[in-house]
């Protein structure tokens, strides 16, 4: 198998392909589990928005993740690793743009995308009762 050099980062390089480019390594960010539920939301059309005059319900958030998982496929790590990778979508979210809602534990649909994340990574579960058990 072929590799194809990257080259470090800020290092112009000449490719495999004979094409000449810059290596750029964005910073790595760190997301909390809410910050994931409410960026997947987003890409799922779940996260509420200031045009609509409700939030979703329980029931409504399931019903759209289904029918997303019926037309695109199954919804799986790989995928959501993808999705918080876009950095069109992480950049409109960190910098606190109206697209995207913060997370309300209040709200149902908020709720299941947080269940989702938890499903998907249940680290988070497991490293939040091990501090719980830690401070007592």
């Amino acid at each position: 198998m072929a590799r194809s050099a990257m080259g470090a980062n800020g290092e112009v390089a000449l490719r495999m392909d004979e094409t000449i480019g810059l290596t750029v390594r964005p910073r790595p960010m760190v997301l909390e589990d809410k910050d994931i539920a409410m960026i997947i939301g987003y890409r799922l059309d779940i996260a509420d928005s200031c045009l609509y005059d409700r939030p979703y319900s329980r029931s409504e958030a399931i019903k759209m993740i289904w029918e997303y998982e019926n037309t695109h496929g199954k919804l799986t790590k790989k995928v959501f690793l993808d999705w918080l990778g876009d950095i069109y979508y992480l950049s409109n979210y960190l910098q606190d743009t109206d697209t995207h809602e913060e997370y309300d534990e209040h709200n149902e649909s908020h709720q299941v995308l947080l269940e989702l994340v938890h499903q998907t990574w249940p680290e988070f579960l497991t490293i939040k009762n091990t501090q719980g058990e830690c401070e007592e």
